[in-house]
């Protein structure tokens, strides 16, 4: 019927034509904000969304302050108070902040006296109006200008000198062993766990033994790279070795005795095992993780 007819002219009927095309712009679409696993990625984004309002990236950026803003606005007037303000904030920050581009709120803060007063002045810069509360429209606005300037300082190229010579490499992980507040920690934090996802295959949250040993390869690729650690061939005798030795290093990282390694399991042990590493690069560093600041500091 009429399909043979397209075949002999020589093209796609309608349908098939549309469906191409919808096939072609998804290639095209612009990751939604949420998606960016790279701290470079996230930069180059937000100078995108920046110069542009026509841009995919500022449309992503506007959706995504609109679900923030829409979380935050819990009694559903349209506005959001100073109630719910404190909210809005953190759920806007946790993107910039999961890669060390905003400080925490524990880095940021004092004590719950300052953290309230900080904020109030904030509010009231947003509130353009002054009607006590904030319209999204003076939510957008502020927050695209203050990205605006925040990504307007920032050099892309400084991101790809993180991994790619040895002194770049051992200032890295000296700097994230010296503080967890440095950018580095947060990176390094990030890094742990992209690692810990991959190795997590059948994605259930933790890591069996049959997992773990392609979870250490993983690892063990960064300083290997720059020699700071030995590969796989010169540690062990033989397959059944290394098993033997992984078995023994899954064993004192399952704390809990649940035969699996979660990720803050991982993420405790492999930090300790850096930071020990860490001092033989400083002797300035104790060689043990720094605390972790819980809540508002004193």
């Amino acid at each position: 019927g009429h399909l043979h007819h397209y075949r002999d002219v020589g093209v796609l009927p309608p349908c098939q034509t549309m469906s191409c095309f919808a096939c072609i712009g998804s290639l095209f679409k612009t990751k939604a904000l949420e998606e960016i696993s790279d701290k470079k990625e996230l930069i180059v984004y937000l100078k995108k969304a920046c110069s542009s309002t026509k841009s995919g990236e500022y449309r992503e950026l506007y959706k995504f302050l609109l679900k923030v803003f829409k979380a935050a606005d819990r009694d559903y007037d349209g506005l959001v108070g100073p109630d719910d303000f404190d909210l809005m904030v953190e759920l806007s920050g946790a993107i910039p902040r999961k890669f060390g581009l905003a400080p925490t709120s524990t880095e940021m803060f004092t004590s719950p006296q300052d953290r309230i007063a900080k904020r109030t002045a904030v509010f009231k810069k947003i509130d353009a109006d002054g009607s006590g509360k904030i319209s999204f429209h003076e939510f957008l606005a502020y927050t695209y200008d203050h990205i605006g300037k925040m990504v307007a300082t920032v050099d892309v190229k400084s991101f790809d000198k993180r991994m790619n010579t040895k002194a770049h490499f051992k200032d890295f992980i000296v700097a994230a062993c010296r503080t967890r507040r440095s950018t580095e920690y947060k990176e390094l934090y990030d890094l742990l766990l992209k690692v810990f996802v991959e190795a997590d295959q059948d994605r259930d949250g933790r890591v069996n033994l049959q997992e773990f040993d392609r979870m250490i390869e993983i690892a063990a690729a960064y300083p290997r790279k720059f020699g700071y650690a030995p590969p796989t061939s010169k540690m062990y005798k033989s397959s059944a070795d290394r098993l033997e030795a992984r078995s023994k290093m899954f064993k004192s990282m399952d704390t809990d005795g649940d035969t699996t390694i979660s990720f803050e399991e991982w993420l405790t042990f492999t930090y300790t095992h850096i930071c020990e590493k860490a001092k033989t690069l400083d002797t300035s560093l104790s060689g043990v993780p720094p605390p972790v600041q819980h809540g508002c500091a004193k």
